[in-house]
């Protein structure tokens, strides 16, 4: 098995090890060769901070979501308040006319029978 030869010369793959054979050139060697193509680029990637940086970036934009939602929410309160203020003004208003007219019309009646009294 030539993967038994190359992992006791120190390769981690048979392609490498059957380069070293022709070339010579050493893993550390045939590595820095893979790292100047862009094919190889990603064997120069620090995963550990790659996925840092993807998490804190969505938690960002999890934090910014969870913001707008928030502002969205309070936005609508003071809406919904506003609303009911303007219902309770409204309302208000509505029962002084309705209590008026009612006093009118208790008048009325009182006017109505004392003048039938008299």
């Amino acid at each position: 098995q030539i993967i038994h030869k190359a992992r006791a010369k120190g390769f981690d793959n048979v392609h490498d090890f059957l380069v070293h054979c022709e070339t010579g050139a050493t893993a550390v060697e045939l590595l820095d060769r893979k790292k100047t193509f862009n094919w190889g680029k990603w064997l120069t990637i620090d995963f550990s901070k790659a996925r840092a940086a993807a998490a804190t970036t969505a938690a960002t934009a999890a934090a910014t979501a969870a913001a707008a939602v928030a502002k969205a929410a309070e936005k609508q309160k003071e809406k919904v308040s506003d609303r009911d203020a303007k219902g309770n003004a409204w309302a208000a208003k509505d029962d002084e006319r309705r209590s008026k007219a009612a006093a009118a019309e208790r008048l009325r009646q009182e006017a109505a029978t004392h003048k039938e009294e008299t």
